[in-house]
């Protein structure tokens, strides 16, 4: 055993410059003529040691391809494709399946681009044909393709959107921003934490592509129009008795700043009426956004005594009343309990001078420029519970005060 316990290894790999070890531990056995790395999955080291030595037993016995078939590893010429590293990050726990799904179809068409993977230029196309398309996509080695092809294809985006015309395979794309959602979801899918988790396959050393950078984008600054005390009034006046969901709805979004699915999913447990704040946390029926997405979100006392009341008359664990069944956590499609609810407010805020594309969410960027008013932008960025200032800085924030230096002249 104490050889099989110096044969077992951690892998290293680099992060931003520093190098580090995988938490389990892999082998190399050598027989018969071949070699290969096998991933243990385990991270203590004795027991990383006996199932070596089993590994080991099991190919003297039964030859390589039965041992490795068994183990469910690939033969070392069978370089890992796409498809092999999206499946296992779909099954990643701690990531929310719609945000996996959405992050896989988005490197999968950047993929498929920066081969020359044709698929058709409409969003609406069969779903037989674009199964075909993906399921070739997949197949591409992940080791295949270089920094280069990736360089190439951001360039030519690059330049058919100067010249104003459509960039990529859609029909419909002509924004920047849609070109960075592509090369964000990759580089959130091959980030440094993702390849740790995933150090029992066999990863090429360096992947392509994740050095990428993101093309200019136009600002797309929150630039207010509303007048937050004003539309509560109103809502007060129209929509508290008249409908009240829809008035929750207002309350969670422009009062506490919480984002549509969180609102939707919110349940009572999480509202501390003797703090006047609701925990926004993982849940059965809700998995953040991100990491950064779990905190704490305050409100007033007024707030508190109208939540108290939808409380005491509740019918459900869920603060917005809806018939309809949770099922966010389990489907890959946009879906909300208070679908009807939303849909109603909206059209009261448009008819209101709420004239954005996405009037429920501006109601929170409305939020967040209240807080940045009154406390500052690294507050009102916790409130907001962003990953870096940055985020709320260029997309949440309206400045509500002007920045005069206060000199006079003489008259």
């Amino acid at each position: 055993m104490a050889y099989w316990k110096s044969a077992v290894r951690q892998r290293k790999y680099r992060h931003k410059g520093e190098l580090r070890k995988c938490a389990d531990y892999s082998v190399r056995i050598a027989h018969d003529g071949e070699q290969h790395d096998i991933p243990l999955k385990i991270s203590d080291r004795d027991k990383a040691a006996s199932k070596a030595k089993s590994i080991w037993e099991s190919v003297v016995a039964n030859g390589w391809d039965r041992t490795l078939m068994g183990l469910g590893v690939k033969s070392k010429g069978d370089a890992l494709t796409f498809g092999d590293y999206l499946g296992e990050f779909l099954k990643m726990p701690g990531v929310a399946l719609m945000t996996a799904e959405e992050y896989r179809k988005k490197v999968i068409t950047l993929i498929a681009e920066v081969v020359g993977i044709k698929r058709s230029p409409s969003v609406k196309a069969p779903r037989k044909e674009l199964e075909k398309w993906r399921r070739k996509v997949e197949k591409v080695r992940i080791c295949s393709l270089s920094d280069r092809q990736f360089m190439k294809w951001r360039e030519s985006c690059r330049m058919a959107l100067e010249r104003g015309e459509v960039c990529g395979q859609i029909k419909r794309r002509r924004s920047a921003s849609t070109i960075n959602g592509l090369i964000r979801a990759y580089k959130a899918v091959f980030r440094a934490e993702q390849l740790e988790k995933f150090a029992y396959l066999d990863l090429p050393e360096k992947i392509p592509g994740t050095t990428l950078r993101l093309l200019r984008e136009p600002s797309y600054r929150y630039k207010g129009g509303i007048d937050a005390q004003a539309l509560l009034d109103k809502a007060d006046s129209e929509l508290r008795k008249e409908n009240v969901e829809a008035y929750k709805v207002l309350l969670l979004t422009l009062v506490c700043g919480l984002r549509r699915t969180e609102a939707d999913l919110l349940l009572w447990s999480s509202v501390d009426f003797y703090q006047n704040c609701i925990h926004v946390t993982a849940t059965e029926y809700y998995e953040l956004k991100s990491k950064s997405s779990e905190g704490v979100t305050y409100f007033s006392d007024d707030v508190c005594r109208f939540l108290r009341y939808c409380y005491d008359r509740r019918t459900g664990e869920f603060v917005l009343e809806s018939k309809r069944p949770p099922l966010r956590h389990k489907v890959t499609y946009q879906y909300h309990r208070a679908e009807k609810t939303y849909r109603e407010l909206i059209v009261w805020l448009r008819s209101n001078g709420v004239k954005s594309r996405s009037p429920i969410h501006s109601l929170r960027k409305e939020f967040g420029s209240l807080i940045n008013q009154s406390y500052g932008i690294h507050t009102a960025s916790s409130a907001l519970r962003h990953s870096t200032v940055t985020v709320t800085e260029s997309h949440y924030i309206c400045t509500k005060v002007k920045p005069v230096a206060g000199l006079e002249i003489q008259r």
